[in-house]
């Protein structure tokens, strides 16, 4: 677990459960988060999410200091990552069919994850597309 280094490195502790802030979120249905440690594993970082969704919680691996991508069917690449800005956790995914992202049919995704001086988590998320205008989700969660 890395969290020694992120306190030397000045960086949040996200692990626990969180409950949401319906009056200072944008979806204001309640709605819990877990958030599992970092843990890191030779050159690979990752945690473990659980993140509202409409059909129930989503659970899925999120990889930190990690950029990837794909190059599939149809000629359709994916790219991902996850990184540090600062004290600020940011994750991105995206498709598109162009030669890079953001070009021909494409879609994107980018959580911003921080913590404020009261200890909430913020969770900002943008989704878009070639083919759907930018929306931003804004979630705010306190520890539980």
């Amino acid at each position: 677990m890395l969290a020694g280094v992120n306190a030397a490195q000045g960086r949040p502790d996200f692990s626990g459960r969180w409950l949401m802030e319906p009056s200072l979120s944008s979806d204001n249905a309640p709605a819990t988060a877990t958030v599992g440690p970092l843990i890191q594993s030779g050159p690979e970082t990752r945690m473990t999410v659980a993140l509202p969704s409409p059909g129930g919680p989503i659970t899925e691996t999120r990889q930190v200091g990690l950029i990837g991508g794909t190059v599939g069917a149809a000629g359709v690449s994916t790219h991902y990552g996850g990184s540090w800005e600062g004290t600020d956790l940011v994750f991105e995914s995206g498709t598109h069919t162009g030669r890079a992202p953001k070009t021909g049919d494409w879609k994107e995704r980018r959580e911003r994850w921080w913590l404020d001086e009261a200890g909430h988590l913020h969770i900002v998320t943008t989704t878009g597309g070639s083919n759907e205008p930018a929306t931003t989700v804004t979630w705010v969660f306190k520890r539980q």
